[in-house]
């Protein structure tokens, strides 16, 4: 996006850049032809031949175009798809085998070798120690507050913050999302959230997503459409405690006021 800003720019100086020079032709796009926007972008800034590995291209020769296009419609759009196919395909299969599926894993638990999830202390004691507290009827504030007091940081202590005298201390939001976490019963749930541009899992079964755009559609999944797979890595609380809790927390909601 910055180059083609940038061949805007020069047009706009009556210094029109002529040559696209990239090692292949999807690197500037692997969507479909008629959503290959930037190519427009480019031949209205005055962009007339692309070079590549593949050779060269006439943007102004009708014959050169179409072969392009005919290209981007079977090779490079198809291949993209055919990777997020794959992609999904791979985290379904490895979240039926209780395999963790990427990014940070839960507090107290770290990736083990054969990618399950293992328990990680001290942290899983801490873990213990809210669900102790919430269970025993204690408020989410008073929770956090018996945490700051002690010397256990909270999640995400590791990353660095631009004012060196400051301090990570617990809040309730990062309370209450443990509170929440299957996870700590040794339950593994995938596909909470869907961002897939060309395939999505719905109702444990893996399909496109509607209407093969190619747009980014971020939304959180509906409860029936998670991949939950019981005692799928060792669990840190009892699932009779973490019911507990779920049910007291529930009251305390309820019961509420504005």
């Amino acid at each position: 996006m910055r180059m083609v800003a940038f061949c805007q720019q020069q047009h706009k100086a009556k210094r029109p850049i002529d040559l696209i020079l990239c090692w292949d032709s999807d690197r500037l796009s692997r969507a479909s032809s008629v959503r290959t926007a930037v190519l427009d972008d480019l031949m209205a800034a005055g962009v007339t031949r692309i070079f590549s590995s593949e050779g060269w291209v006439d943007l102004e020769d009708d014959c050169d175009l179409l072969l392009f296009n005919v290209k981007q419609d079977l090779g490079r759009s198809a291949f993209a798809k055919g990777i997020a196919k794959n992609v999904t395909r791979g985290a379904l299969e490895r979240t039926g085998k209780g395999i963790w599926n990427g990014g940070k894993p839960p507090y107290g638990y770290a990736v083990g070798d054969d990618g399950r999830l293992v328990i990680a202390e001290p942290a899983a004691s801490v873990v213990r120690r809210i669900f102790a507290r919430l269970n025993a009827g204690d408020s989410l504030h008073e929770v956090c507050r018996a945490l700051n007091a002690g010397s256990d940081p909270p999640p995400g202590v590791g990353r660095r913050h631009r004012d060196p005298a400051y301090k990570p201390v617990w809040r309730r939001d990062l309370v209450g999302r443990i509170a929440h976490n299957r996870t700590y019963v040794g339950e593994l749930v995938w596909n909470r959230t869907h961002q897939g541009k060309h395939q999505r899992v719905k109702g444990g079964r893996q399909e496109k997503t509607a209407g093969q755009r190619g747009d980014s559609t971020y939304a959180v999944n509906a409860p029936e459409d998670h991949v939950a797979v019981k005692d799928a890595h060792p669990a840190i609380i009892d699932r009779e405690t973490f019911d507990a809790v779920a049910r007291l927390k529930a009251a305390r909601w309820k019961n509420a006021g504005p």
